[in-house]
């Protein structure tokens, strides 16, 4: 009897990662042709992103968190428009409705995405200003150290800016389990923790479970949990001191993933070459709830940028 008690128990354990997926279906070519925005295809599979505003005007990338795609901008992109500058959202590898690879999701993926996409867009002749939030602001770091000639300013917006610690999720075998069966499952809820106001975000939980129904975003994810969080990023923002690349950096109050108090860890390391904004009232997506306030002070630094040049 007990021999057959721990064989139900260890079925039971064996399958629960099968039942808890969501992943239904594959991101194939009907899939893609129900998406907003274009594809193009690169080395890993093709890249989902949306080309916006005058060709003429200086380009923004706008670099998304470490598993939302690019509607996260949606509240900031018509107003970077408006006041004359080309707009590129992209959903990083793995993520929205771009490919997902089977492959280690690291610092030379996520910068050679971006390398490959403003080339093959044929953007790399323009001027760069990005901007990256939480996970993408490591992202940016890391690019402009890499290509620092290439990048004209760079944004963050509450960036990871150390390695974070998961415990047990990086244990041999139980680690995956627990990704799989626990944490990403609970990820699309947990977007308004993300915000102070709970309200509007009922549509981003729903897009988000978009998402989550194609094979092969939990492995992508954990990938990147075991490769690029485990990374320093710091080191990169100080590159960008040294590169004499101007900086802003913005911070919600109230942010519960990263706390206000560890912005002066990001300070630090970008130097005299930054400038700061505490954003009253705000949590880790800023950009989306306090999107005034955020669009204004991102133009008017852009804008200073772009009149110091001339």
């Amino acid at each position: 009897m007990l021999s057959l008690l721990l064989i139900v128990v260890a079925v039971v354990i064996i399958t629960i990662p099968w039942w808890r997926n969501p992943e239904k279906k594959i991101l194939n070519d009907d899939a893609k042709a129900q998406a907003p925005g274009q594809f193009i295809a690169l080395d890993y599979g093709e890249v989902h992103y949306q080309l916006t505003g005058p060709d003429d005007g200086e380009l923004v990338v706008l670099l998304n968190g470490f598993s939302v795609p690019y509607y996260v901008w949606e509240r900031n992109v018509d107003y970077l428009i408006e006041h004359g500058y080309q707009v590129l959202q992209l959903d990083f590898w793995g993520r929205g409705y771009s490919d997902r690879p089977d492959t280690d999701y690291d610092r030379h993926l996520f910068i050679a995405q971006l390398d490959h996409l403003v080339k093959g867009l044929g953007l790399d002749h323009k001027p760069l200003h990005l901007v990256g939030l939480s996970m993408g602001g490591a992202v940016a770091a890391a690019y402009a150290s890499a290509y620092p000639e290439r990048v004209t300013t760079t944004t963050f917006m509450a960036p990871l800016h150390k390695p974070i610690s998961l415990g047990p999720l990086l244990w041999p075998g139980i680690g995956r389990w627990l990704a799989y069966t626990v944490v990403i499952p609970s990820f699309a809820k947990k977007q308004a923790d993300d915000l102070v106001a709970h309200k509007d975000v009922q549509h981003w939980i729903d897009n988000y479970k978009v998402q989550m129904s194609y094979k092969g975003i939990r492995r992508a994810l954990y990938s990147t949990f075991a490769h690029f969080m485990q990374d320093d990023p710091l080191p990169d923002f100080r590159a960008l001191a040294n590169a004499n690349i101007d900086s802003l950096l913005l911070w919600g109050d109230q942010d519960k993933m990263f706390p206000i108090e560890e912005s002066a860890r990001v300070r630090e390391a970008l130097g005299d070459k930054h400038e700061f904004l505490e954003v009253k009232g705000a949590a880790h997506a800023l950009q989306f709830e306090k999107a005034d306030q955020v669009n204004e002070t991102l133009v008017a630094f852009l804008n200073r940028a772009r009149d110091t040049q001339r």
